[in-house]
């Protein structure tokens, strides 16, 4: 089961540092929480994130990825290819979400990359319609605006 975190670098409400956020909840760090998935994976956790890229890197909110190399597909074999386990960070604060469609952009792109079998439209990419973005922006923005406790930022994808 791949693993997708896309997250604010500057959320408080829920820290990717981990700890005690500005609401009083006690959060795990991002980064255990990215290496224990790299670890049920067999990801090279011990040589850490590497930058990764993506076709959404940079823009005015600095869109920037890191993932594990080395990890294990199900069949046991090595991946040649980084992002199984990865993670996504942009220049924002809690229930931000960036006006251009980035997030919705990287998460089509990585399912496609990582979950989707070539029979289900894997390997290739297509940009998502302008409406799925929007869509999912609106969709965010009143999930924020009606739980600021929610659970972390992180995309979870079965295959």
């Amino acid at each position: 089961m791949p693993f997708f975190s896309i997250y604010d670098r500057w959320d408080y409400t829920i820290p990717t540092r981990g700890g005690l956020s500005t609401e009083g909840w006690r959060y795990e760090s991002q980064e255990n929480v990215l290496e224990a998935w790299g670890q049920a994976h067999g990801c090279d956790t011990d040589s850490g994130l590497e930058d990764w890229s993506t076709p959404q890197d940079g823009g005015i909110r600095f869109f920037e990825c890191r993932a594990f190399k080395g990890c294990k597909a199900p069949n046991g074999t090595v991946e040649d290819r980084k992002g199984i386990v990865a993670e996504c960070l942009w220049d924002g604060y809690h229930g931000d979400w960036p006006a251009d469609g980035v997030i919705a952009k990287v998460t089509f792109w990585w399912i496609q990359k990582h979950v989707l079998t070539e029979e289900e439209g894997g390997g290739v990419y297509v940009d998502p319609p302008a409406s799925l973005w929007s869509s999912a922006r609106s969709a965010a923005n009143a999930s924020t605006a009606a739980n600021t406790t929610c659970t972390r930022h992180s995309a979870l994808a079965q295959h």
